[in-house]
């Protein structure tokens, strides 16, 4: 059977404006592609002249899934190209997922040294959105600089603005600083912003072993009255898959809300099932201005 053409890919990232599970699902049939190596001009050419931030966004997905150097020169154009503050905050999700498809690289299609300049580079223009110079920042501090991690820790602390902690705890989400997980269960606490503790909830799945961020989450789910955050604390608690969360997954399984009750894990032992994102995205559309591949974008 022959592959679609690239139109079809295409199409499917404009139909995710409809709905979230279109874009999702377009990335999860390209995947099957066998000569993915076709579809590397038409990309490029599609992030050229698709002008919608929350459509080409997607595409830099299909770059990192085609790999090779004429798809890292793409991605480093993306990066490069613009020259105004404008310019790179009205393409923030792009850039943020450009950056994020070239640490998905392999190791050996792009030096290290090059990709952690590139980060240095972006996390300290301030023309750039917060959005990018935090993935930025968090690739950095990952990697050991002190710099970088302040600066993060910093953006965290900022409990009575609303966009220093929504950016970076929505880099987290895609590159997890171990050092930083009080900071993020801070927020709880500290900041009134339910948004801020929804996307915090969020970026707790990738800190697996923790018993403070399974208390955290266990909590929100026997305590919280937001029926979004008790939701996605479930989810995150099944992928974090850990038996410890027994008496919260058992609660879950109670819960007054039904979405809740099916998202809840199969059993006590922490298997997940299989996640409907495209129907928990719609619920939260009261509060989502405009989604791109992994994340809630609210303003």
């Amino acid at each position: 059977m022959a592959d679609p053409a690239p139109e079809h890919f295409f199409k499917g990232f404009e139909k995710s404006l409809i709905r979230i599970k279109f874009g999702y699902q377009t990335l999860e049939e390209f995947k099957q592609v066998e000569n993915k190596k076709l579809f590397l001009d038409p990309t490029i050419n599609f992030l050229e002249t698709e002008k919608r931030d929350n459509v080409r966004s997607w595409a830099t997905n299909l770059l990192a899934m085609i790999g090779g150097d004429k798809a890292i020169a793409a991605l480093e154009k993306l990066l490069s190209e613009a020259d105004t503050q404008e310019t790179k905050r009205e393409y923030r999700w792009t850039r943020f997922f450009a950056l994020n498809a070239l640490l998905r690289m392999p190791q050996s299609d792009i030096a290290e040294s090059k990709l952690l300049n590139l980060c240095r580079r972006i996390w300290q223009d301030e023309a750039e959105d917060y959005l990018a110079r935090s993935e930025g920042a968090a690739i950095l501090a990952e990697k050991g600089d002190s710099e970088a991690f302040d600066w993060l820790r910093g953006m965290l602390s900022e409990y009575d603005q609303f966009w220093p902690i929504l950016r970076s705890l929505r880099a987290l989400q895609e590159v997890p600083v171990r050092e930083l997980t009080d900071d993020i269960l801070a927020v709880f606490s500290r900041s009134n912003y339910t948004d801020h503790h929804y996307q915090a909830v969020r970026a707790l799945r990738k800190y697996p072993d923790d018993l403070k961020v399974l208390r955290e989450l266990g909590n929100i789910v026997l305590t919280n009255e937001n029926n979004y955050l008790r939701l996605e604390a479930v989810i995150s608690l099944g992928r974090l898959a850990d038996a410890r969360a027994q008496t919260e997954i058992f609660s879950a399984l109670l819960d007054e809300d039904a979405e809740i009750r099916n998202e809840t894990p199969n059993g006590a032992s922490g298997h997940t099932r299989a996640l409907t994102c495209g129907t928990y995205f719609c619920r939260l559309s009261h509060i989502s201005g405009q989604v791109s591949p992994g994340c809630t974008r609210v303003e």
